[in-house]
């Protein structure tokens, strides 16, 4: 009789911890999670303009001739930045960032590239919309007073010049607007320059440090209340200078009027990794220098703590008292020139982080109301069948942006990944030269499928999930199964048991997809298993496959796949069931082995009294087997 557990390689990274649930179990027996801050000490140094760039005389004469149009400022003390650094580990990474201050960034562009011209004019014109056309013109002026644009120039770029399109973008549901830069129009864009390969990391403090955080507190402090609080710096990208030789290709044209763009440009792909760069450094300080201990991290231009609800303290220019962590945050933040506005600094519990409700004292992350209304109501609209049968395209941007939000949401709603295995290949087209942000890509049956899917769970579950450790030893496992395939047939059992099972292989499996049957047998086991556990069991289900130990734990996988995943879902959904696959030398197999092949000799001789039952495998919809 086997008993013994058989261990799995790197099990407690590979298998304890499933991938689609990196944000929601906690391993709290080591170190805290590394932050961006904790990222700095390893960090690459930014790159400076390459000699080419700075060798390039047409450039070079244009920034010479027209000094009035170039310009390297911000309001950052740099000075005092600087002496604050002074101790860091890697002052590589911290000199290239103020080298950056004081000389200006560069976005890790080629503008050699062969065949971009040396001028390039794509500005599309000015909108006849009078109110875009008012906003854009009172945006400037304010880029303008504010000492981010240059004086008027033109009508005609000088030579090394590049002008992109501007665009008013309505926000706050039509309400206002927004200035975009497109720096990724036409197909000699400034982000075409941009290889993505080169750009430095761009960390960023989510969800899972909340937790992570969260959790060590109440190690500490069971019964302390908390507050949760968010600190947010205002125009974040905008406060950094781009190298004069770049700035040469930020030009803004609205009408005939032009204006040199002097700093780091949303629309810019570089733009977030330089602004990540510079935020980490500054959250390096506020934990490891002025020791603000609750400051959780930073997530793009908002930075976000904890704090006992006692702990007050008042923060001068606003005349009003402030968790103590936020208004020491606030306090280094004007020592350093970076700038805030007073009703954005804000604090409760809960409290919205990264768009979900975070609840320090009940130890929830909540979907809020409205915004799970909103990804309802998307969802229905990309799953409903187009009338008559017809077909339907979305934007580029659109399947992007659905994406995002899905991967947002997966922060509540793991179990839901599934529904994207099929959208995502209608994201990587081919000639990726011919789409733009507006191109319009068909949706199939499909998608529609997945998407569907998610939305009849999401009309159920509950918007709140519970931050727990959710950590468990093998030894805990209420059951524990071994699975095995051949080309024949299909074998599991359970430890600890004289039961086996057995299934012949179904006919017509996806050619190319080798390990097609081991992984609809540890779907079949657990839906054996789902029919005889309690809800919440905790399960382990062992296979020799690495492939389908990879997408059991991070539920991802070939389009061909996803009917099995979107059936182990729904079983995880329905019975709770705390799910760990886990691989095991083929070695250690032997009985799932051997039942795979009918080899009874081979099992009776390792479990006597050995049973063994035929079993079947589950059924799936016809919407789920599209491709």
């Amino acid at each position: 009789m086997v008993s013994r557990l058989a261990r799995s390689r790197d099990e407690v990274l590979r298998g304890l911890s499933p991938k689609y649930r990196r944000y929601n179990i906690y391993d709290l027996s080591g170190k805290p999670l590394p932050n961006t801050a904790d990222w700095t000490i390893t960090a690459q140094p930014l790159p400076r303009p390459p000699p080419a760039e700075l060798a390039n005389e047409t450039n070079n004469a244009t920034i010479a001739n027209n000094p009035h149009l170039f310009h390297v400022s911000t309001p950052i003390n740099i000075d005092r930045f600087q002496e604050l650094l002074a101790t860091h580990p890697n002052q590589p990474f911290v000199q290239s960032v103020i080298t950056g201050l004081r000389e200006g960034f560069w976005p890790c562009a080629d503008t050699t590239r062969e065949d971009y011209p040396v001028t390039h004019d794509a500005h599309i014109g000015t909108t006849t919309d009078n109110d875009e056309k008012q906003f854009l013109e009172k945006q400037i002026e304010m880029e303008r007073g504010k000492g981010r644009f240059s004086e008027l120039f033109g009508p005609d770029l000088l030579p090394g010049m590049y002008s992109m399109p501007i665009h008013a973008v309505p926000k706050d549901n039509g309400r206002t607007f927004r200035m975009v830069v497109n720096h990724s129009a036409t197909k000699k864009s400034l982000n075409s320059m941009i290889d993505k390969d080169t750009l430095p990391p761009s960390p960023l403090d989510n969800m899972r440090h909340v937790g992570d955080r969260l959790l060590r507190a109440r190690l500490d402090d069971p019964t302390s209340r908390l507050t949760m609080w968010k600190a947010d710096v205002a125009e974040a990208y905008r406060l950094l200078p781009v190298h004069p030789h770049w700035q040469l290709k930020q030009i803004v044209t609205f009408g005939n009027k032009r204006y040199v763009d002097w700093r780091n440009n949303f629309g810019n792909r570089a733009a977030g990794p330089i602004w990540v760069a510079f935020l980490a450094l500054v959250t390096w300080i506020a934990i490891y220098i002025r020791h603000i201990i609750n400051l959780i991290g930073a997530y793009v231009d908002d930075s976000h703590g904890f704090d006992d609800i006692n702990d007050m303290m008042l923060y001068a220019p606003y005349a009003e008292f402030k968790p103590e962590s936020q208004a020491r945050l606030l306090e280094l933040w004007d020592e350093l020139g970076i700038p805030h506005k007073e009703r954005k600094q804000i604090s409760g519990s809960p409290l919205t982080i990264i768009g979900l409700e975070v609840n320090p004292n009940t130890m929830t992350i909540t979907l809020p109301d409205e915004a799970k209304q909103d990804l309802i109501d998307e969802l229905a609209h990309w799953s409903s069948p187009v009338p008559d049968g017809g077909s339907e395209k979305f934007e580029y941007r659109k399947w992007q942006g659905m994406a995002g939000w899905m991967n947002w949401a997966f922060n509540v709603y793991p179990l839901l990944r599934p529904c994207l295995n099929r959208f995502y290949p209608k994201l990587q087209i081919r000639n990726k030269d011919k789409v733009t942000p507006f191109t319009g890509v068909h949706i199939n049956m499909a998608v529609r499928y997945d998407l569907g899917w998610a939305l009849r769970h999401l009309h159920t579950l509950p918007g709140t999930r519970l931050m727990s450790s959710g950590a468990w030893h093998p030894s805990q496992a209420d059951y524990t199964l071994y699975c095995d395939a051949c080309l024949s047939g299909m074998g599991f059992w359970y430890a600890d048991s004289t039961d086996g099972f057995y299934c012949d292989v179904p006919p017509d499996p996806p050619s190319h997809l080798i390990y097609y049957f081991e992984a609809l047998c540890v779907v079949s086991a657990l839906t054996h298993v789902a029919e005889r556990a309690t809800h919440g069991s905790r399960v382990i289900i062992r296979s020799d496959n690495a492939n389908t130990v990879a997408i059991m734990s991070s539920l991802r996988c070939e389009p061909e796949l996803n009917h099995l995943l979107l059936h182990l879902a729904d079983i995880l959904i329905a019975t709770k069931i705390d799910l760990r696959v886990l691989w095991i030398p083929g070695d250690e197999n032997a009985i799932a082995d051997a039942i795979s092949r009918l080899n009874i000799g081979a099992v009776t001789s390792l479990v006597p009294g050995f049973r063994l039952f035929e079993f079947l495998p589950p059924r799936f919809p016809l919407g789920a087997l599209e491709n």
